[in-house]
């Protein structure tokens, strides 16, 4: 069974994506790895991965920049009574997921 924080992110994901997708200029791609919710489902900080990497620090800024019209859009399209605060932060595990492929393809056997 599928808890209500799950779904939360689920829709989260979804909804944030549609709206990251309407607002940025698109000089770098910007992904939501996950969201981390409060267990009183009030706040929310969304892990994104945005590549080129040198956009990370500018991207970050934007988002949060913005973060009122996304709360905005999710009180538009969730069915949901309370709509979380938002903020955006990197996703460093992802960064250092990729590091360690990057470093074991060198690797040589």
């Amino acid at each position: 069974m599928i808890s209500r924080t799950d779904k939360m992110e689920r829709e989260l994901k979804r909804v944030i994506g549609m709206f990251i997708n309407e607002a940025s200029n698109r000089k770098s791609l910007i992904t939501i790895i996950h969201c981390d919710i409060s267990s009183d489902m009030k706040y929310t900080t969304i892990f994104v991965s945005v590549l080129p990497i040198e956009q990370e620090k500018t991207a970050v800024v934007f988002l949060n920049r913005i973060k009122n019209e996304a709360r905005k859009y999710l009180s538009e399209r969730l069915r949901t009574r309370t709509i979380p605060y938002i903020t955006f932060d990197i996703d460093l595990g992802e960064r250092h997921r990729q590091r360690i492929e990057e470093l074991s393809s060198n690797i040589k056997v």
